[in-house]
C-alpha cells in the first residue's frame, strides 16, 4: 500500500497524519509519501531573482514536510518525500499519477494551495482522482484499532459507482481490518398525499422496500462472500447526506462512490458526498472509477 499525503501545516493535514499514527495494522508495508505544494510567487523581492526565490520557496517546502516525515518514520512506516511547484490540484493528481499511490490521504481544510474543501482544489482532486481519496478533517474523530477493527459505512443506491466503492472495501477490508460493515440505503420519505391515501401507501412501502433491496443486493452479496460481518440498513430522509452522518456516529469511516443514483445522487459534482466529507464526524474515502 502507497499512500499520498499533501501537507500544508494545516489541522487538517495534521489529522491525515495523526490518521496514519493511529493505524494499527502492519505498518512496514505501507509506504506515506509526504507532498508539499509551493505555489509560483508573482511578486518579486528587488533583492531577490526568480531562480533564487523559488530556491527559498522549495527550501521551506523541505522544512515543512521535514516534521510530519519524522513522525511518520517514528511510526514505522517507509516513508519519502515530494516538492513540487504549481498548481496544488495539479501537483497532487500528477505526484498520485506518476508515483502509482494506491490512495490520497488529505485534508478537508487548509491554507495556501490546498485551501478550502469546498473550494477548487479538493473538487479537482476527487474530479481527477484516479485511486480513492481519504477525506479528514479537523476534530474529526480518528479510529485508534484502524487495521485491527474497524466499522464501516457503505451508502449504496444500487449504481455502479456504488458497488464499486464496495468493491474497494472488500478488496481493503484486511489492510483497513474491517470487522463491521453496514450498507445503507437513503430513500425519498413518502409525500403526505401518499401517506393517507391506502392502498396505495401499502404498495408505495413496498416499493420502496424491494428498490431498496435491489439497490443493496449486489453489495450485500459481495460483503458475504468476502467473509465480512454486515448488516443493512434504509432509511427514508429529504436529506441523503444528514442520513448518512447520522449513521456514522456508530461507525469509523464511510466508504462511497463519488457518482450515483437516487437518493445518493450527483456524490462528485452536487451536493451529497460534499456535504458528508464536510460534516461527518468520522474520515470519508470517496472511490470513482478508475481512469
Amino acid at each position: 500500500m502507497k499512500i499520498l499525503l499533501p501537507f500544508d501545516q494545516s489541522a487538517s493535514s495534521e489529522e491525515a497524519i495523526g490518521l496514519l499514527e493511529a493505524y494499527r495494522g502492519e505498518r512496514a508495508s505501507t509506504t506515506a509519501v509526504v507532498l508539499n505544494v509551493q505555489s509560483p510567487r508573482i511578486e518579486f523581492w528587488a533583492s531577490m531573482s526568480e531562480p533564487l526565490l523559488q530556491e527559498a520557496q522549495l527550501a521551506a517546502a523541505e522544512r515543512i514536510i521535514a516534521r510530519p516525515r519524522s513522525r511518520l518514520e517514528a511510526a514505522g512506516y517507509p516513508v519519502s518525500s515530494q516538492v513540487r511547484m504549481g498548481s496544488a490540484a495539479a501537483a497532487i493528481l500528477d505526484a498520485a499519477r506518476v508515483l502509482e499511490v494506491d490512495a490520497i490521504l488529505m485534508g478537508t481544510r487548509g491554507r495556501g494551495g490546498l485551501a478550502g474543501f469546498v473550494g477548487s482544489v479538493a473538487r479537482r482532486v476527487l474530479h481527477g482522482a484516479r485511486v480513492p481519496v481519504i477525506l479528514v478533517r479537523d476534530g474529526m474523530r480518528i479510529a485508534r484499532a484502524m487495521g485491527t477493527v474497524l466499522r464501516v459505512l457503505l451508502p449504496v443506491d444500487g449504481s455502479a459507482h456504488s458497488d464499486r466503492a464496495v468493491e474497494q472495501a472488500v478488496l481493503w477490508a484486511r489492510w483497513l481490518g474491517v470487522s463491521r460493515a453496514r450498507t445503507l440505503h437513503v430513500t425519498a420519505p413518502l409525500t403526505m398525499l401518499e401517506m393517507i391515501a391506502p392502498p396505495h401507501r401499502d404498495a408505495i412501502e413496498l416499493w420502496a422496500g424491494t428498490a431498496a433491496e435491489q439497490a443493496s443486493s449486489k453489495a450485500k452479496s459481495m460483503l458475504a462472500g468476502a467473509g465480512l460481518a454486515h448488516d443493512a440498513a434504509i432509511e427514508a430522509a429529504e436529506d441523503a447526506a444528514e442520513a448518512i452522518v447520522r449513521h456514522a456516529r456508530d461507525f469509523d469511516l464511510i466508504i462511497m462512490g463519488t457518482r450515483g443514483l437516487g437518493a445518493v445522487s450527483h456524490a462528485l459534482l452536487g451536493s451529497v458526498a460534499f456535504k458528508v466529507a464536510c460534516t461527518s464526524p468520522v474520515p470519508a474515502m470517496l472511490v470513482g472509477t478508475p481512469g
